[in-house]
């Protein structure tokens, strides 16, 4: 069987998110997670070994907690707010952000 160039380009990129270090971020992630933040999204992009989470915190407190906790676990070499903005529209006034983590290799932060 002979495969195209896009089939190959879509397998290798299917086989390099798969070969993300998944359970050393999830382990990470939920250790940082307190009861106050809703994880919305994660999007990796494993070509430049990042991760993009997108979450929702009840305060400015909360969400800068989190972005500092996140940069204490290993597998992140840095963290890095993206965006933050607070909903209008929904009557709890929560503040929906995006933060970027920056991936090590073998879990250990880079110099």
């Amino acid at each position: 069987m002979i495969l195209s160039a896009p089939q190959v380009t879509a397998i290798n990129e299917a086989v390099s998110h798969l070969n993300l270090p998944w359970r050393d971020l999830f382990d990470a992630i939920e250790v940082a997670t307190p009861p106050e933040i809703a994880l919305l999204s994660l999007d990796p992009d494993p070509e430049h070994q990042l991760l993009r989470l997108t979450a929702e915190a009840a305060s400015p407190e909360a969400m800068l907690d989190y972005v500092a906790s996140l940069k204490q676990q290993a597998v992140f070499s840095a963290v890095s707010m993206k965006r933050h903005q607070l909903d209008a529209q929904d009557p709890n006034n929560v503040l929906r952000f995006s933060v970027t983590l920056s991936l090590t290799a073998n879990g250990k932060r880079m110099k």
